[in-house]
């Protein structure tokens, strides 16, 4: 995973020296190099049962580079999210239903505690809410409810407590005769909130559906 995210970040991968200092740092720089050399052996195994990865190193760079018909829902939706972020591509429908088919799997690696992986977490769920808020905003996602909500919904995987996104959810679904459940989503935000911050959101319900 460290080689993968690195490959994608970069273009280029990892360096042995730096693979040995996150993975094995409580190792003599031998014994480092030694597991390492023993690990890479185990996963090119691994990956020769999975299909067209391999598993390569270039000018002392460790990368993980996909064949055809392999394919990472992660690299997907990042490649989406940079384009728009550089401004490379705008928002349009289209590439915003492509974010949510992806990003709607939840948040990245919830099964890997590893300090080395929180910058990729916390980059990747920031830059989502980033594009989806912008979204929001845009007069062909705006006529559309259906899509309007998934967006929200997509921000609040990411963080529970976005005004904004629960905002645009509880009116949409007031609008389009989900009043209960509209109200739900605010009582389950306003818990949320105060299980998070210990206290109670300024916003109001009457205020967002007025």
């Amino acid at each position: 995973l460290y080689i993968f995210l690195f490959s994608i970040k970069n273009g280029k991968g990892i360096t042995s020296q730096r693979l040995d200092e996150t993975l094995w740092f409580d190792m003599e720089k031998s014994k480092a190099s030694n597991n390492r050399n023993v690990n890479i052996r185990k996963l090119r195994l691994i990956l020769e049962k999975i299909g067209n990865i391999s598993l390569t190193n270039k000018g002392s760079y460790w990368s993980l580079e996909l064949g055809k018909g392999v394919v990472c829902d992660y690299k997907e939706v990042m490649e989406v999210l940079q384009r728009i972020k550089s401004k490379r591509e705008n928002i349009n429908k289209q590439n915003i239903v492509q974010i949510i088919r992806f990003a709607a799997g939840g948040a990245l690696l919830p099964n890997v505690d590893a300090e080395w992986a929180d910058d990729y977490k916390s980059e990747y769920s920031t830059l989502v809410s980033e594009i989806m808020l912008r979204a929001m905003n845009t007069p062909e996602i705006k006529e559309d409810n259906q899509l309007l909500l998934k967006t929200a919904d997509i921000i609040l995987i990411s963080d529970a407590i976005d005004e904004d996104a629960i905002r645009i959810k509880c009116r949409v679904l007031f609008q389009t005769g989900q009043k209960g459940l509209s109200k739900q989503c605010f009582d389950k935000f306003c818990a949320d909130h105060k299980r998070l911050l210990n206290t109670m959101p300024d916003l109001r319900y009457e205020d967002i559906i007025a």
